[in-house]
């Protein structure tokens, strides 16, 4: 299948977004071949379910708190000053020095802290595994797979920012001749942006899951998905590949897993560590020819 007929299928191709139905794990894996190769732009991430919203666990756990899906019980969201109280002491000798509040958050997550960041990786196949590798009750009927060009937004970010500035200055020229040079100058920069969005790649040491399954993570505004975000501030922006969905039907999970082995993606090496190996095995012992 050639380049021109994956976009072909392409369908509510509106604001930046893009979603791709597939009907095998074969057809992924040609899709990437065809397509991402030439790409390096793009992050990824994994989700079980086709109809989870692209939020963080904070804003998850804001969203249960906030519609009252915490059952009644009197829950608070840890804050970044909660866990740096908490971990006193318990990084060992001389820990290497965290400089950033994104850092701080970087090892909470890595530690099941419940965070402002979204996880993505630089690879479509560590985010595939992490698309199949979950089982639960509710299931959909296709597990999903997302790709961020992430230097589109990171450029609108700047904008943003550079934005912001401007109009701060231009506060000081209010009184001036509307063909002030400084002013009109000033003007020429006032671009719509993406207010918020971050791209965090950490650069801690402590962290050898990130490195091994080349994570990076987003943060956006609180309250809003990536999805919602790209939408927004894509609007009109038809045929935009800013965020691209693909789905994969659930029954390809086994085949899907398999292959990702092959290629030596599984627990053992994305969490390296015992409890990774011993999750390696509990899938080993599931899925037939593993």
């Amino acid at each position: 299948m050639c380049k021109k007929s994956y976009r072909d299928q392409y369908y509510n191709a509106k604001g930046g977004c893009v979603e791709l139905k597939l009907s095998s794990w074969k057809e992924f894996v040609d899709y990437i071949y065809f397509t991402d190769l030439d790409h390096s732009q793009y992050i990824w991430r994994g989700q079980r379910c086709e109809n989870w919203p692209l939020k963080s666990a904070r804003d998850r756990a804001l969203d249960g708190i906030n519609s009252g899906r915490d059952n009644g019980q009197r829950l608070r969201v840890p804050s970044l000053n909660d866990f740096k109280l908490a971990v006193r002491g318990r990084r060992g000798v001389n820990p290497p020095r965290i400089d950033t509040d994104n850092d701080w958050w970087a090892l909470g997550q890595h530690y099941g802290l419940i965070t402002p960041l979204l996880d993505w990786t630089e690879s479509p196949f560590v985010a595939a595994y992490f698309a199949f590798i979950e089982q639960g009750e509710e299931q959909t009927d296709y597990r999903a797979i997302y790709a961020l060009h992430v230097s589109t937004l990171e450029a609108y970010a700047k904008v943003a920012k550079w934005r912001a500035k401007s109009e701060a200055l231009l506060q000081k020229y209010d009184d001036k001749n509307e063909n002030d040079p400084i002013d009109l100058l000033i003007k020429g920069k006032r671009t719509q942006g993406i207010n918020g969005f971050e791209y965090v790649r950490p650069l801690l040491d402590e962290n050898l899951r990130l490195v091994n399954q080349s994570g990076c993570f987003t943060k956006v505004p609180e309250g809003v998905s990536v999805e919602e975000l790209v939408r927004e501030k894509f609007k009109g922006c038809d045929g935009e590949e800013f965020l691209i969905k693909i789905l994969i039907p659930d029954t390809e999970r086994d085949n899907g897993l398999r292959m990702l082995n092959r290629m030596n993606i599984n627990h053992s090496t994305l969490f390296p560590d015992i409890s990774g190996a011993s999750q390696y095995l509990n899938v080993y012992a599931k899925i037939d020819r593993y």
